[in-house]
């Protein structure tokens, strides 16, 4: 059996090789697999999350699923980080440089709007929809959330809470973000120091938590892909 094969056909839980990937199939179908009866279902999302087993589940389109403890089903939906851990990485320094050359005192809550809708509401990145909204009125949002132990964490609060809740993480993200528009660009020719020390001064929790309440109602509230169910 060639080393890619073996792979395909290694169950995740046990190790056990199978011949033919039917096998395997038959293996997790039946519920035979008794170090995946032993785990519990957290036990079985942070293997599979901190392995990123791709041949089983591919970390941004597909997400295990427990029916209960003796029954695992995978299907196509993503897996979400939570709002204190969100990928980034696709946000090139030319999008904030988009802000600073439209930046005028005091238009940064608009700006900042825009910026944080495509970081937390971005229909191309699903892994980033941590918060979405549970009922329109009054306006209840779902917010997944990484405390101190890594435990993932569902909170539901209302709008004005929820803006709470999400400013400090969206703060540092947009702050990074600074930072490396800055480091990008300051020997650009073009380069404005006031501009960039005015934004500097401006970016604070209250524009924030304006800029994150104006995306919350006229975005996540307002788009049906982002009202919250259990398993999505």
């Amino acid at each position: 059996m060639k080393e890619k094969d073996n792979i395909n056909n290694t169950c995740v839980f046990c190790n056990n090789i199978f011949n033919q990937k039917y096998n395997l199939n038959k293996h997790l179908r039946e519920n035979r697999c008794e170090s995946f009866k032993k785990m519990s279902a957290l036990d079985i999302h942070n293997m599979l999350t901190k392995n990123n087993v791709k041949n089983n589940i591919n970390t941004y389109n597909e997400k295990c699923t427990i029916n209960n403890i003796n029954n695992i089903h995978i299907e196509r939906i993503e897996i979400i980080n939570p709002i204190n851990s969100l990928d980034t990485k696709y946000i090139e320094p030319s999008k904030m440089k988009e802000l600073v050359d439209k930046y005028n005192y005091p238009r940064l809550n608009l700006l900042l709007g825009n910026y944080i809708k495509d970081i937390i509401c971005n229909n191309t990145q699903p892994q980033n929809h941590s918060v979405k909204y549970v009922k329109k009125n009054p306006p209840t949002y779902n917010s997944l959330v990484q405390d101190s132990d890594g435990n993932l964490i569902n909170v539901v609060k209302n709008l004005k809470d929820s803006c709470e809740l999400l400013t400090d993480p969206i703060l540092e993200i947009l702050k990074t973000k600074l930072k490396q528009y800055i480091k990008h660009y300051k020997k650009d020719d073009d380069y404005d120091i006031d501009t960039v020390n005015d934004i500097c001064k401006e970016l604070n929790k209250d524009a924030v938590r304006k800029a994150l309440g104006s995306v919350l109602q006229n975005d996540i509230l307002n788009d049906i892909k982002m009202k919250f169910t259990k398993y999505n």
